[in-house]
């Protein structure tokens, strides 16, 4: 899964945003680069965060609705580990059946104060699964 945070491109309007520029090693293969992204929490139910600043090291004393969610920018992508997940086989088949043809999809993510991320759910239209 993809997410429009991840896109390194889309980030370049925030504060913080020369640490994007791709870094390669002797090979001139592109080097990863741990990054966070700081969000603003929304204020209605069932909206996404939006990212507001990025930064090569963790912020610190965010405001309490702010947090900063770890990445790894990697070319031009920033990779969260919520890339790929695993869901209950009982939900599966009906989940990925109603996740087909959808551009209305919200992930649930919580972080903990490293900036991990974790999925906790997953919005298909008006219909949550927990994880």
């Amino acid at each position: 899964m993809r997410y429009k945070i991840s896109d390194s491109y889309e980030l370049k309007k925030l504060p913080g945003s020369e640490i994007l520029q791709p870094q390669y090693n002797r090979d001139y293969k592109a080097a990863t680069q741990e990054v966070f992204v700081t969000l603003a929490l929304p204020t209605t139910a069932r909206s996404a965060a939006q990212p507001i600043a990025i930064s090569s090291q963790k912020p610190n004393n965010l405001p309490s609705n702010h947090l900063a969610i770890r990445g790894v920018l990697n070319g031009g992508q920033i990779l969260y580990d919520l890339e790929k997940f695993y869901m209950p086989e009982t939900q599966a088949a009906t989940i990925k059946q109603e996740v087909r043809g959808t551009r209305n999809l919200l992930v649930e993510v919580k972080v903990d104060r490293s900036g991990h991320p974790a999925l906790v759910g997953l919005w298909v239209k008006d219909k949550k699964y927990d994880f």
